[in-house]
């Protein structure tokens, strides 16, 4: 009786937790952020169907509309006329182009090949006099760097962990581990509208969840918790192969 008291208890403070993250997350004013966060709840929610993750869902809901301003940050994610919005598609557009330029081994990153300050001095229109040192993108900031092949490689490894790291929690049905993928898959949609991989001590963090999906996939596959098919390699590929093509 008094073990499950206690973790009834221990429950309660850990949702207590989430839920002050969550207000925390709204307060960013982040709206990459917020479409990061309910995209990793809803990898959960489709592989578990659990009430409690609609619940969480609803509530960072509740609390972003409850704030000052936040229903008009929520609600301007379409906007394009938005100049944040508007000037980040110039600069993607930019960084394509940079990337089908040197699409082999991109424009190198140091000293002064850095894709940020090669697009504000050849790629940025003339109207323009904005400035800055990546593509606001982590992907795009690689391929422009580094090139197609570099992109390419980086996306299949990620999305093959991921994949597998999915298969084993759904196999085995571990809600730590489909956490830790929807963790993942957070990182990889907010990387979508900003450059972390270069913020080292932020990117250390997407490295042990890579780590840790890694070894339990490793240890899946020794327990014959897994088993091998090639589609769990080609569907990643594809997948990366796709993106990075349509960089073009």
């Amino acid at each position: 009786c008094y073990i499950h008291l206690i973790r009834r208890f221990i429950a309660f403070i850990l949702l207590l937790l989430v839920i002050a993250g969550e207000y925390l997350l709204a307060v960013t004013y982040s709206r990459g952020g917020y479409l990061a966060f309910l995209s990793g709840l809803g990898l959960m929610w489709f592989f578990s169907k659990r009430k409690r993750i609609l619940f969480l869902a609803l509530v960072f809901l509740l609390v972003l509309f409850s704030i000052s301003g936040g229903a008009k940050r929520f609600s301007s994610m379409a906007e394009t006329s938005d100049g944040s919005i508007r000037n980040r598609f110039i600069l993607w557009e930019g960084m394509a182009a940079m990337t089908a330029d040197n699409w082999l081994s991109g424009v190198g990153s140091e000293p002064y090949g850095e894709a940020g300050r090669l697009f504000s001095a050849w790629y940025q229109p003339f109207d323009a006099d904005e400035s800055y040192t990546t593509a606001v993108c982590d992907y795009l900031t690689i391929s422009a760097e580094h090139g197609i092949f570099a992109i390419f490689a980086y996306l299949s490894l990620v999305f093959t962990i991921l994949w597998f790291g999915i298969r084993l929690s759904i196999s085995m049905r571990n809600g730590l581990l489909l956490g830790i993928a929807a963790a993942q898959l957070s990182y990889l949609v907010s990387a979508v509208f900003s450059t972390f991989y270069k913020d080292l001590e932020l990117y250390r963090l997407f490295i042990a969840l890579n780590a840790a999906l890694a070894l339990s996939v490793t240890i899946g596959f020794l327990f014959k918790k897994l088993k091998f098919e090639w589609r769990d390699f080609c569907l990643p590929a594809g997948a990366a192969a796709v993106l990075s093509v349509s960089l073009f």
